[in-house]
């Protein structure tokens, strides 16, 4: 969420500075993710200068060119001139050499040096358009004469300058969820008032000739609503697009933009019909029938299922309540009357009407975690306020207000004893009370040391004691919670086997290794990858988290993917994760680790060719893996699936080039770790001595029969075997291949003798002649 400083002092007198309250709204529990300075203009103007032309002549060789010199405050500069109207003795705007100056239309530049037509030029007299203040081009800028050369141009003029604070709001905190609730926020912390906006006086008490009706007042608790006449559409004022724009957000007209002001200032989303179109003078908000169908904002029709809530007239529904506007009722460029609303509905709804049709939307955002009930005419009265300045609307009726069973304020009893001892401070009811009275939590009562609280309807989040314990300790400080001097420590037995540990073991082998580690939201889309045994989620975010993940492949491809398309290819990535299923006895989770490579795993240089991250290099970290854990080969590829993804898997994913990866069990590799067995042997104080064999054997024996022959035979005399040359081509028959291989000997009891040597050797190439067929090179 999106909150300009600038607006944000409209509602609160606060003299803290953006920076100030990044520090002060995180600690709060609105965690500030950052701050972004929003310039007026483009570039702010950075660089240019008040200059006073000194002298101004025509240049020689041309018509329209001036030759100027002008004083710039800290030196006397020459430029060349293209303007008609620059004369000695004005006060100019100056881009000197050096300066970046930013055009409405066209690419940013830096001024430079420059011969023209022959005489030399050391900056720019500038016209408004070039440096974003206008779009007249008819000449240079003129200052007023009072201006002292030098002075940047950022202090004559008075750019609106903000900051955009990003806070990235969790669910619970709706009330949040607008310029308003940060100001609470802020008011709770530093005392400073707030200022609530100007409404307007509803003096009409006519009966509006749209009647509301609520058949079910559990869905649509209060219904608010007024008629206005006399509407003109047209573009907002600029005081209105520039609030929108300081939060990003895209101007319409003078209706919807009011609409969407309210909405970001006070939290309560406003919808306007366009009155002529309420077919048959109702308004009814209602279940959906099945079957019905609507034409929203976004030119698509909408099947409706039967579990939306609609806002209907007579005839048919106009609009998804809470979430999206139909397209016959919306403000057209020819709409002349309005009829405003502004409602309380019940957030599970909305949200189920949300989730059913995918969409959305700021208001389903805001209803979805609930709004304040008690607002709904306030802010009815701010859009009307506006639209008679913006739109010189007329009020044509008295406010519209259904509300059958006014919601009261929550109830909740805390006692300071346990509220103390849940939050290790020692405070007194007293403190407790006041403390909580900067968030509009009232007590109303207390006896025997607890405390009868008063909740507002609009923090629909505090429904516990723990929950008012929270709202305690963000607005007494976390930091004011002293920690003991003295800790008692209970001596525990720690288990043998530390899974965690083992997780950063691997984890920083393989950053090690170069790979980056990833992290991946564990709900994912349907796809037909899924198997039946997929867990699917009643209340899905939104379609492309329906379904908990059965393996790791979606997130971690999308990683790839996102890498693979700004231009960084070569990839080696890992992540830990859990995989989700349903089983005959309930559901089941699972532990997983995956590598992925792709690309290059070596970038070449001088001496040394790019090496490809494959099927072999991933084997080989695995492999790399198993020493590390003291675990056999074997024993580990076991537990694993190493290959490369099919070709529709990664066109699913717009990725076109090879992907290899390694799934692996992780919890069952964990269980295999708790059994790992290990023995210590002495440091090797004997000569260790080394024999190499050259082998051709058929292409179809596989390394690893050789090694097993070389280590059954040497039995314990074997440390070390490893092949060190393959070789296929001239000078070796079809279907053969020679592989070279060196063998370590070591005897931990004494010096081996030549002839024990030599008896070992030639077992050996007999047991490889015999069982692999190899003629051995002697």
């Amino acid at each position: 969420m999106i909150v300009s400083y600038n607006w944000l002092k409209t509602l609160i007198n606060t003299q803290k500075t953006a920076e100030e309250l990044d520090d002060l709204l995180t600690n709060t529990g609105l965690e500030v993710e950052k701050i972004h300075k929003k310039e007026g203009i483009k570039g702010g103007l950075n660089g240019l200068v008040v200059g006073h032309v000194l002298t101004c002549e025509k240049a020689p060789d041309s018509d329209k060119l001036s030759l100027t010199t002008v004083n710039i405050g800290f030196e006397t500069v020459s430029i060349v001139c293209g303007a008609p109207n620059v004369v000695a003795g004005q006060k100019v705007v100056v881009a000197p050499v050096g300066c970046t100056i930013h055009p409405v239309s066209g690419e940013a530049f830096t001024l430079k040096k420059a011969k023209i037509r022959g005489h030399v030029s050391e900056g720019m007299i500038c016209a408004e358009d070039e440096i974003g203040l206008g779009k007249n081009h008819d000449g240079i800028m003129v200052l007023p004469e009072n201006l002292i050369p030098g002075t940047p141009l950022s202090e004559v003029f008075n750019l609106k300058n903000d900051y955009q604070i990003e806070i990235g709001l969790t669910p619970n905190r709706g009330d949040a969820a607008s310029h308003l609730g940060v100001a609470r926020d802020i008011r709770a912390i530093t005392g400073e008032s707030i200022n609530m906006p100007t409404v307007a006086d509803v003096l009409n008490t006519s009966p509006s000739p749209i009647e509301v009706s609520l058949p079910d007042p559990t869905i649509c608790p209060r219904y608010s609503g007024i008629l206005l006449k006399n509407i003109t559409i047209k573009e907002s004022p600029e005081w209105l697009k520039e609030r929108l724009q300081s939060i990003d957000l895209k101007s319409i007209n003078n209706v919807v933009d009011t609409t969407n002001y309210v909405l970001h200032e006070l939290g309560q989303p406003i919808h306007a019909f366009d009155a002529e179109n309420i077919s048959g003078n109702k308004i009814v908000v209602r279940m959906a029938n099945k079957g019905e169908k609507i034409l929203t904002l976004d030119d698509v029709e909408r099947a409706l299922t039967g579990d939306e809530m609609v806002i209907a007239d007579g005839s048919k529904p106009v609009a998804i309540a809470g979430v999206f506007g139909g397209k016959h009722s919306g403000v057209t460029q020819s709409t002349t009357s309005v009829f405003i609303e502004s409602a309380y509905f019940n957030p599970g709804t909305v949200r189920k009407s949300a989730k059913t049709q995918g969409l959305s939307t700021d208001a389903s955002f805001r209803y979805e975690r609930g709004c304040d009930p008690n607002i709904t005419v306030f802010a009815l009265k701010r859009v009307v306020h506006i639209l008679q300045e913006v739109a010189g609307a007329e009020i044509a009726s008295g406010v519209v207000d259904v509300y059958p069973k006014p919601i009261q304020n929550q109830q909740i009893e805390v006692s300071c004893d346990w509220l103390n001892g849940f939050c290790g401070t020692s405070i007194s009811s007293k403190e407790i009370s006041g403390t909580l009275a900067k968030l509009d939590i009232e007590t109303i009562g207390e006896k025997d040391g607890v405390l009868t609280l008063s909740i507002p309807p609009y923090r629909s989040d505090v429904l516990r004691p723990v929950d008012i314990a929270e709202e305690f300790l963000r607005i007494y400080g976390y930091n004011q919670v002293e920690i003991p001097k003295r800790l008692s420590m209970t001596p525990s037995i720690m288990p043998s086997f530390d899974k965690l540990k083992q997780l950063n073991k691997v984890a920083n082998y393989l950053v090690s290794k170069g790979f980056y580690e990833t992290m991946s939201n564990s709900q994912t889309k349907k796809s037909d990858r899924l198997t039946e045994n997929a867990v699917h989620l009643l209340n899905p975010l939104s379609i492309e988290n329906s379904v908990m993940r059965t393996d790791m492949v979606d997130g971690i491809l999308q990683s790839v993917a996102y890498n693979i398309n700004r231009k960084s290819a070569d990839i080696t990535f890992f992540e830990f994760g859990k995989i989700y299923s349903k089983t005959e006895a309930g559901y089941a989770e699972n532990n997983r680790l995956m590598l992925v490579c792709t690309g290059k795993s070596t970038s070449k240089n001088w001496n040394t060719p790019a090496e490809n991250a494959d099927y072999f290099y991933l084997k080989g970290i695995l492999e790399g893996l198993t020493s590390l854990l003291n675990i056999s080969t074997k024993r580990m590829f076991k537990l694993l699936t190493i290959s490369s993804f099919d070709k529709k898997t990664l066109k699913e994913f717009g990725i076109k080039q090879a992907v290899y990866y390694a799934d692996i069990d992780w919890d069952a590799l964990l269980k295999m770790l708790q059994n790992v067995k290990f023995t210590l042997n002495d440091v090797p104080v004997f000569p260790i001595v080394s024999r190499d064999l050259s082998l051709v054997l058929d292409k179809t024996v596989k390394y690893g029969e050789v090694e097993r022959i070389c280590r059954e035979t040497a039995g314990h005399f074997a440390k070390e075997v490893e092949i060190f040359d393959v070789y296929e081509g001239k000078n070796i028959e079809d279907g053969k291949k020679s592989y070279a291989i060196s063998i370590d000997l070591y005897d931990a009891k004494q010096t081996m003798t030549d002839e024990k040597i030599d008896g070992i050797m030639n077992k050996l190439m007999r047991k490889l002649e015999e069982e692999t067929g190899a003629f051995i090179r002697k």
